[in-house]
């Protein structure tokens, strides 16, 4: 009877994660393995690196998932690079930005169903720039992954940084070798700004590890 106990409850949280690149689904994986394994041990985190990565087709995922009830949270992990290189796309991503955050955020009701469940996590121009606020504060904007390239590979441990399974995966694995500045990261990850985003680069991910703390057993 206990072990029946047990294995509902592995089945009983389940948190859908929506990326837009391979690193991110890497990334996501480790932290799933390492930060905290006891607390979420119980808990399916699922990243999904779906075959169509346009702005809308992306928010139109995490409304699905959304809308089944399946699960306790829906993060969705967008990219700025590509998108701020294409008026349209990016004109796409401030009306999104603007119904799925800001009007609720101003008392606007959403039509959007289970909305509170939604965790919007930007990264500018990429996800790389939460690796380099493992090692300093900034917010200097780079218009793509190769300009803060030089920047990140000026960090320690991170000297050779490519975007490869086997540079992730390799030992120590990425999360190990960044995890003990994650406090750090987690102190410059600053709010996002649409006004700003095209002058000034950031990361949201800390928003990941204070939803995820929020699931730690007392």
């Amino acid at each position: 009877m206990r072990g029946r106990a047990v294995k509902e409850r592995k089945c009983s949280t389940a948190i859908s994660v929506i990326v837009d690149g391979q690193d991110e689904k890497w990334y996501v994986e480790q932290v799933r393995s390492h930060y905290k394994d006891q607390s979420l041990r119980f808990i399916r985190v699922e990243p999904e690196l779906p075959e169509k990565k346009k702005v809308k087709e992306l928010f139109a995922s995490a409304k699905e998932k959304l809308s089944s009830k399946v699960f306790k949270k829906v993060i969705l992990i967008i990219d700025l690079d590509t998108i701020l290189q294409d008026s349209k796309e990016f004109n796409e991503f401030k009306s999104l930005y603007q119904k799925w955050i800001l009007d609720p955020l101003n008392g606007k009701k959403s039509k959007i169903e289970n909305l509170e469940d939604f965790i919007l996590i930007i990264n500018n121009p990429c996800l790389e720039y939460w690796y380099l606020l493992h090692h300093k504060s900034t917010n200097k904007f780079y218009p793509s992954y190769a300009a803060l390239l030089p920047d990140l590979r000026r960090c320690k441990s991170l000297e050779n940084y490519e975007k490869s399974k086997e540079y992730y995966y390799g030992e120590p694995k990425l999360y190990q070798r960044l995890s003990h500045h994650l406090t750090c990261a987690r102190s410059n990850s600053a709010p996002f700004s649409l006004e700003l985003c095209q002058f000034q680069g950031g990361s949201t991910m800390g928003l990941l590890f204070d939803f995820l703390d929020t699931l730690a057993t007392p």
